[in-house]
């Protein structure tokens, strides 16, 4: 069985070619992707290639440790499986089954960006096929592996494929894609307009984005310090976003963004949690659900 995906070297976007071992039902591996002339390679480490080698984000045990257990998870090497049991024991199949069955009807292959240790949509798309043809993406190799290990636990996703690399500079070749996912993905991206500029040059003519994203706004109180609305919008510039005008000005149509729902911030969410902590405010989460087509 080959790789779902035609990788190319980011950036230029030459074709990479995979030279290494293959296990017995044709699946990658140890080995590397290098371009024609071999002058760049990135390494295949079982199955999943890394096209992002840098010890940040979810590969910072001990950032990642502090931030789980002030989420309360005690055993961070749980996380996975706790997730997917509260994705796909909650209501959010139903309440988004339309929308998942609308991405299953591409065929794939799927791609989902920025899955972290919350699995983003594929969960819920794996619960409805097990046998979706997905790529599972993040930055971090971390929250891959454990996937990676649920999926062998689990034994029943035999087209689920991982690949560690950054969303604003995707190794995917431009116009092959039919389908791109993202569960909160894109709004925590560094720069959310470059990564959703990538998205549009992956996918093909009709090709679909499918997110569910939040906003985060902040309400000071008479415990905020002073200065905490100019850093909050000096540190978190994104947050300011409009949706529609972002995709629109990208180039995606048509573009359809609808109020989801509203939540506080909870503890150990990254950068926000930190930094409601730090200036005494109120923070929440707003989520909206997106869907926009590359004409």
């Amino acid at each position: 069985m080959s790789d779902p995906l035609q990788f190319v070297a980011p950036g230029d976007h030459r074709p990479l070619v995979y030279e290494g071992e293959i296990d017995a039902g044709g699946h990658w591996t140890d080995g590397v992707l290098r371009t024609e002339n071999g002058d760049v390679s990135f390494p295949v480490e079982d199955g999943i290639p890394r096209f992002h080698l840098d010890n940040d984000g979810w590969d910072d045990e001990e950032l990642r440790n502090r931030d789980l257990r002030k989420a309360g998870v005690e055993d961070p090497d749980a996380i996975i499986e706790r997730n997917w049991d509260g994705m796909t024991g909650s209501d959010w199949v139903r309440k988004h089954e339309d929308q998942l069955r609308r991405v299953l009807e591409t065929g794939g292959p799927i791609i989902e960006i920025a899955a972290g240790p919350g699995g983003g949509m594929t969960s819920m798309l794996l619960t409805l096929d097990p046998r979706a043809s997905v790529v599972m993406n993040d930055i971090g190799l971390w929250p891959l592996r454990q996937w990676q290990r649920l999926a062998r636990r689990k034994g029943c996703w035999p087209n689920l494929r991982f690949a560690q690399f950054d969303a604003t500079r995707m190794p995917i070749t431009s116009n092959s894609i039919p389908v791109v996912v993202s569960w909160g993905g894109i709004s925590n991206v560094h720069r959310s307009d470059r990564a959703l500029r990538e998205v549009l040059r992956i996918l093909r003519r009709g090709g679909r984005f499918f997110g569910i994203e939040s906003q985060c706004s902040i309400q000071v109180t008479a415990q905020s310090l002073p200065e905490a609305l100019d850093a909050f919008h000096a540190e978190f510039p994104s947050e300011k976003t409009d949706f529609q005008a972002l995709l629109a000005s990208i180039g995606f149509s048509p573009i359809n963004v609808s109020y989801e729902s509203e939540r506080p911030v909870i503890p150990g969410e990254g950068g926000l949690a930190d930094f409601a902590e730090k200036y005494k405010v109120d923070a929440r989460l707003r989520f909206y659900r997106i869907e926009a087509v590359k004409p």
